[in-house]
């Protein structure tokens, strides 16, 4: 929980922590889509200057979407009233990221209080957010959806209804949250704004156009899209201007960081692969990769999209110039998709001229249909390149696409990086060829020593199968398989101990791997001194290739 304590250790002064209930509430947020699906948060504990002055931790929120960034571009380079549609986006996300902060402020408040009713002992805290959606359910807060109760429900539920009042106004502003207006038009139908009818076509037009890739990120979004929230304080909106005379008092630049680790530039998808490559880091090749190909099958889809709602659009509003009032394509289909009349006007009043409205409907039903289908897919569409992954086998052809073009391993990646493990503190084959035959043997020795521990550790697991050997199980974890698969694809009764035979000896593994070649057994890219040899040159060579194979890959799905 996020409280302020006297019992803090000192030595955690400067510290990060991704693990506050109001940073993991954040995250929730943003799985759900309430909030930018590029935003990051984490708390900060002060630096002090004493351990005379109190501790002071606060919990940071950046606020972003790409997805929003690109559409205000779009919007902006399009006119006068791309131009006003810009602007009236900047007012909508400015709006919603106000309302998110609030609840989360309202959260960590009565989060805080209910962990202080608990007594602030080590261990013993409950999590509002389960204590809410149990409420949200119609239960007993304390009740859970198996049945189950949860710990300590008797002190819970005296806090909850001496604290029913704050409650209230927690349960109000995330309601509030998940009813935001998803699009434009719709904030601007529930402000009932007056606005001409064209730059409501403006911003139909560009309801989309967020996935028209990434661009650099826009200074009007800016303005609204950093909070803090400290104990007895409302969340508080940090301007551009004030925040690096922030950073430099508190160290939390980093944050930062962690939300605008996205793609920047048009070069993004290069400079990530050279770094990738340069790291030797099998994970971020796969995120590289997979961040342009999915940004260019959202192009692709978005082309395709535009085409044919433009078509539509410029024939039905052409047809409409006589009917008041106006009636735009999106609010024919908006009814559409909820069912109703398709000249149905807000407040389900039925437009005057329905049956023109109703003939048009008809006539142009096949190309919206065809709209209709595409938004949808949009709107279903991942957010983010995490989502993106776990679509369909895309992981697994990522994976594939990695080692059969870099030679990079799924199992390389964090401290597992050519980079950073140990093996890559040994020079190459060449290095090794000029020592003298001690140096030559010692290493040898320790190769054998090395793959007789990791066989007798298994040997203890299996009983010595020959059906699940050491080879088979590197195998298997090298390239993203079940442990326990055995040749003929059947897993063995073992698998569930392989697990903790992996992690408990995990740099023998590494090594092992890395140096096996020493015996004989394979090649690997580690008889070379890779961080010499992969230098900045080779990662450029080796990547811009690959970025046009991948510009290749999106001109083929647009013929």
């Amino acid at each position: 929980m996020s409280v302020t304590s006297l019992k803090l250790n000192p030595d955690l002064v400067g510290r990060m922590s991704l693990q506050t209930a109001t940073v993991r509430e954040f995250n929730e947020l943003r799985s759900e889509g309430l909030i930018g699906e590029n935003s990051g948060a984490l708390q900060v504990t002060q630096n002090r200057t004493s351990y005379d002055e109190p501790i002071v931790q606060q919990d940071m929120l950046r606020f972003w979407s790409e997805r929003t960034n690109t559409q205000w571009w779009a919007m902006m380079e399009d006119g006068e009233f791309g131009q006003q549609a810009a602007s009236y986006l900047t007012q909508m996300t400015a709006e919603k990221r106000q309302i998110a902060a609030d609840y989360l402020s309202s959260f960590h408040t009565v989060s805080d209080a209910l962990q202080a009713h608990l007594g602030n002992q080590e261990g013993v805290e409950a999590d509002l957010d389960q204590l809410l959606d149990n409420a949200a359910a119609g239960r007993a807060p304390t009740l859970n959806a198996d049945g189950s109760s949860v710990e300590h429900a008797e002190q819970i539920q005296s806090f909850w209804q001496a604290q029913q009042a704050n409650i209230s106004d927690v349960e109000q502003q995330y309601e509030a949250l998940k009813t935001f207006p998803q699009h434009l038009s719709e904030w601007l139908n529930d402000k009932q704004i007056e606005r001409p009818a064209q730059l409501d076509a403006m911003v139909e037009k560009h309801r989309y156009s967020g996935f028209n890739g990434v661009r650099e990120r826009s200074d009007a979004l800016k303005e609204s899209y950093h909070f803090n929230i400290q104990d007895g304080k409302e969340a508080q909106q940090v301007l551009p201007s004030e925040l690096n005379d922030i950073g430099s008092k508190t160290g939390i630049s980093i944050l930062d960081g962690i939300v605008f680790s996205l793609p920047v530039h048009e070069d993004y998808t290069k400079r990530s692969i050279e770094m990738a490559l340069m790291m030797g880091n099998a994970g971020s090749m796969k995120r590289a990769l997979a961040t342009g190909m999915m940004q260019q099958e959202q192009q692709s889809q978005l082309a395709k999209y535009s085409n044919i709602y433009s078509t539509v659009s410029a024939n039905i509003q052409a047809q409409m110039q006589s009917i008041e009032p106006s009636m735009s394509l999106q609010e024919i289909l908006d009814n559409l998709a909820a069912g109703k009349d398709p000249a149905m006007l807000p407040g389900d009043n039925l437009h005057p001229d329905a049956d023109k409205i109703r003939d048009l409907t008809n006539k142009f039903g096949g190309l919206i249909n065809a709209v209709q289908t595409q938004q949808q897919q949009f709107e279903d569409s991942p957010k983010t390149v995490g989502e993106w992954l776990k679509k369909g086998e895309n992981s697994q052809l990522l994976d594939q696409i990695v080692y059969n073009k870099f030679g990079l391993e799924p199992w390389e990646v964090g401290t597992n990086s050519r980079l950073l493990r140990e093996s890559n503190s040994h020079p190459g084959l060449a290095f090794f060829q000029q020592q003298g035959e001690d140096y030559r043997q010692k290493v040898m020795d320790e190769a054998v020593e090395r793959r007789d521990r990791l066989e007798s550790q298994l040997f203890r697991i299996t009983g010595g199968d020959s059906a699940l050997d050491l080879d088979t199980v590197l195998h298997n974890f090298r390239f993203n398989l079940p442990l326990g698969t055995m040749a003929n694809g059947e897993i063995h009764d073992a698998s569930y101990s392989l697990k903790t035979f992996v992690e408990d000896n995990m740099d023998d593994i590494a090594n092992h791997i890395d140096w096996s070649w020493v015996l004989g057994e394979q090649e690997n890219l580690t008889m070379i001194d890779y961080n010499q040899w992969m230098g900045y040159d080779r990662a450029e060579k080796i990547a811009e290739p690959v970025v046009d194979w991948l510009l290749e890959s999106l001109r083929s799905k647009q013929l």
